[in-house]
C-alpha cells in the first residue's frame, strides 16, 4: 500500500467517523399550528393531537411545556397531546404558545 492510498483510506475513515460522531436529531411535526379550538360554555376541550417524528439521525428526547396554566401538553408515543382545563377559562378569546 502506497502513501497516497493510505492517506486516502485514512481520510475516508475520518470523514465517516466524524459524520457519525455529529449525528443530530431533527424534529418533524405534522402541523405547526393548532386552532382555533371552540369551546361552548361549560363544555370540554377535545385535546388536539400533533404527530411528531425524528427526521434526523441522532437521538430525539422531546419535552413540552405551556405558557399558560389552562393548557397541559404531554408527549406520548410519537404524539403531542394538548389537554385543556375548560372549567378555569374566562369567557372570550385566549391564546397560548
Amino acid at each position: 500500500m502506497g502513501f497516497k492510498q493510505a492517506v486516502r483510506y485514512t481520510s475516508v475513515f475520518l470523514l465517516t467517523f466524524a459524520a457519525s460522531a455529529f449525528a443530530a436529531p431533527k424534529l418533524r411535526l405534522s402541523t405547526t399550528a393548532v386552532g382555533p379550538v371552540i369551546v361552548a360554555p361549560g363544555g370540554s376541550i377535545s385535546a388536539p393531537v400533533i404527530d411528531y417524528t425524528n427526521a434526523g439521525d441522532g437521538s430525539l428526547n422531546l419535552s413540552v411545556k405551556s405558557s399558560v396554566p389552562w393548557l397541559t401538553p404531554a408527549v406520548s408515543g410519537g404524539k403531542i397531546l394538548l389537554n385543556g382545563a375548560s372549567g378555569t377559562l374566562a369567557q372570550g378569546s385566549l391564546r397560548a404558545l
